[in-house]
């Protein structure tokens, strides 16, 4: 065929399948309105069921399908062939004298007897004829220009009622497009607060409310179904403090049910509720595994008796009354083991072939430490509905905390002992623990002589008043008492009106009489012990001695000094006389005053030593331990304090230490040290003199009575 031709023949198919197309959109806008509308009046009238909608739906879907097929999708496949076409032009063009539809002939035929240019020509003529000329006319379109006309005229007309009928109109359109959970609009308009697919336990009470709009009536109705059919009515008051509000409790839910809200004319969606049992502890075992210093085997244990080790872990098997869910810890429910008293919680992971069995897990390990300050065990539970356990039992759980060894000195008897600094001292000693005792050693220190505990100071607080009210604005340990506040002012604290407590203890070289004294501006006041013995209180600088005080060598005494700045210059100084005549001060003094408990702790310390005892390891242990006195090098009246120290193996919450009552040993010459021996050789035959004597008496007073009741026999034995 002729391209010229062929080319205007496609150009008029084209417009044809257009028109075809404009047609068919025209007429399913016009059905789809129009049928959208005839549903929702009767939808309005006769409150169709879903299932009604749903089905007139599906067949305006079909006969929608049907135009579309019928006269979109059929004339593109299966359009008008090129002689209808041409006969289109030739009815649009008369004069064309059927040169065109001669044309497409000629193109699809064999020609029989006619010659060759001849048919050439005849294509010729009918190209120059259709070249200059729109061919488009020849497919009408007054079908199409009438069917938009009414589809607008409907359009409009529907937009125009939607907006006029507002929500209730939306409401009905989204009814008839067969969403679910719309209501058929009325004068009241019910919307639950509640959410309509409930899930509950059992034994639960749950609130049911609704909100009314439009006419808003005093009072409503809750239309209850249950699984059986049988049905119930309640009825539900207005919110005292919303008159739109709707609400009702229902108690004890039992089993589930469908509802709906009535009020007014109006009615809400259907709603469910699903009443399930919750989850809940049937059976716990516990296994107990004890520490591995305690060399003890593991142990079942009831959760009626959970007295348990400090430092065990525990391993727990819980089995649910139902399938529980497959919770992750860092859920915000999620299946755990609570310890009371520590408020430590453990996830409890599902068994992967039985939902209803839990055990309890710490990272990759399935058992759980077992935390110190434990007062009792809860197991808390989670199904797949998201129902929680509720008021679990709580197991009591009593921690044991492992007791620390218990040792004690048996030789020497003598709480203190005098020897010469060649001698050797036995000391005997009995120790045991639970577990084994593991190590053992003497511990000792110096004293007398040059053996002196090093102070730090006193603790002081300062206040921003000269009377030492309300919290401190500043504390800290003066390792020196000759201060000077102008030259080093406390940070945080004004230049005048202000004050300063100290408190301490004091430990005295020597014993006798101490004379303490003070340097002050402005007033201050000092205690020893329970004795207030200086008092100057108020403003002007103090230089005063205190009356003597009697001290003893080496015991801790508390000292408090109380200090005021009023103005002007600010300094304090303490000072003491020692018996000994030696009068010291600031630095020089600190190294007997201490700050505190710890601060004489620590002391002690650095002046501590320790032999180690060479045992082994064992529950009960008795020994002896030759010490060689010459080795430390003491001289006559120094000596040592010392003490027996035990050790277990605890390596969880200890290890536990226990040491004996302290003794003393002290260097004499070898005078002072037969004249002792001597002292105590009477003594013992004093002690032996007097056991003597104690028995005779006693033996002296049984015969007494055996004599007296012989007496009193043979009186009875006469006639």
């Amino acid at each position: 065929m002729s391209k010229v031709i062929q080319t205007k023949i496609n150009a008029v198919r084209r417009k044809h399948a257009g028109v075809r197309a404009g047609e068919a959109a025209c007429l399913m806008a016009s059905i789809v309105v129009g049928v959208l509308g005839v549903t929702m009046l009767i939808d309005w009238l006769f409150d169709l069921p879903y299932l009604v909608r749903a089905a007139l739906l599906s067949l305006h879907a079909a006969t929608l399908m049907y135009i579309l097929v019928r006269f979109v999708i059929w004339p593109l496949i299966k359009g008008p062939d090129d002689e209808t076409v041409a006969l289109w032009i030739e009815r649009l063009y008369p004069e064309s004298a059927s040169r065109i539809i001669s044309a497409v002939q000629f193109s699809r035929v064999e020609l029989v007897g006619m010659s060759p240019a001849m048919a050439n020509a005849c294509v010729a003529e009918a190209e120059e004829f259709i070249q200059p000329r729109e061919c488009g006319e020849a497919v009408a379109t007054d079908v199409l220009l009438k069917r938009l006309g009414i589809a607008m005229l409907v359009g409009v007309l529907g937009i125009g009622l939607l907006l006029w009928g507002g929500q209730n109109a939306r409401d009905l359109l989204l009814r008839a497009l067969a969403v679910p959970g719309i209501e058929v609009p009325r004068k009241t308009r019910v919307e639950l607060i509640t959410p309509p697919k409930l899930v509950v336990a059992k034994g639960d009470t749950i609130k049911i409310e609704a909100y009314a709009r439009g006419i808003i009536p005093d009072d409503g109705t809750l239309r209850v179904e249950y699984a059986n059919k049988a049905t119930a009515e309640f009825l539900m008051k207005a919110d005292p403090t919303d008159s739109a509000r709707f609400l009702i409790d229902i108690d004890n839910v039992q089993d589930g049910f469908t509802y709906r809200v009535l009020l007014n004319d109006g009615k809400s969606v259907e709603a469910t509720v699903e009443a399930h049992a919750r989850p809940a502890v049937a059976s716990v075992d516990v296994q107990q595994y004890f520490p591995a210093y305690t060399k003890l085997q593991p142990a079942k244990r009831s959760t009626g008796d959970l007295t348990l080790l400090a430092g065990s872990r525990l391993g727990l098997r819980v089995i649910a009354n139902k399938p529980v869910a497959n919770t992750d810890a860092v859920a915000q429910k999620h299946n755990r083991v609570k310890f009371e008293g520590s408020n430590v919680s453990y996830p409890l992971k599902r068994d992967a072939s039985d939902p209803k069995v839990l055990y309890a897990a710490d990272g990759s390990q399935n058992t759980i430490p077992l935390p110190e300050k434990a007062t009792g065990m809860s197991v808390y539970l989670v199904d797949d509905l998201g129902l929680e356990s509720k008021d679990p039992a709580v197991y009591r759980v009593e921690v044991i905390p492992d007791t620390a060894p218990q040792v004690k000195i048996t030789y020497p008897e003598q709480r203190e002992e005098l020897v010469t600094e060649r001698a050797k001292a036995t000391v005997g000693f009995e120790m045991s623990d639970d577990f084994g005792v593991a190590k053992a050693r003497i511990r000792y220190m110096p004293i007398g002589g040059g053996a002196k505990l090093e102070g730090d100071g006193l603790s002081a607080s300062y206040f921003k008043n000269k009377d030492m009210e309300g919290e401190p604005a500043a504390q800290r340990v003066e390792p020196k008492i000759d201060l000077n506040y102008d030259k080093n002012p406390v940070p945080g604290l004004p230049a005048d009106n202000f004050s300063a407590r100290f408190t301490g203890k004091v430990v005295p070289p020597v014993e006798g009489s101490y004379e303490f004294s003070v340097e002050s501006d402005d007033g201050c006041r000092l205690w020893i012990g329970d004795t207030l013995i200086l008092d100057k209180w108020g403003d002007g600088v103090v230089k005063q001695k205190a009356a003597p005080v009697m001290l003893e060598a080496g015991k801790l005494v508390d000292i408090k000094i109380e200090y005021m700045e009023a103005t002007g210059d600010a300094s304090f100084k303490l000072n003491w006389l020692r018996p000994d005549k030696h009068s010291e001060g600031g630095q020089s003094m600190t190294r007997y005053l201490f700050s505190g408990e710890e601060a004489i702790l620590k002391a002690r310390e650095k002046l501590t030593k320790s032999i180690d005892l060479a045992i082994t390891p064992d529950r009960t242990i008795r020994g002896q331990y030759p010490w060689a006195l010459d080795s430390l090098k003491l001289s006559p009246g120094e000596g040592v304090e010392w003490w027996v120290e035990a050790e277990d193996a605890n390596d969880q919450t200890g290890p536990g230490r226990t040491e004996s009552e302290h003794r003393t040993i002290r260097i004499g010459t070898e005078a002072q040290v037969r004249e002792y021996l001597l002292a105590r050789l009477g003594n013992y035959l004093q002690a032996i003199h007097d056991v003597r004597d104690s028995q005779l008496e006693e033996t002296q007073r049984l015969g007494q009575i055996i004599l007296e009741k012989s007496k009193i026999g043979d009186q009875q034995d006469k006639p």
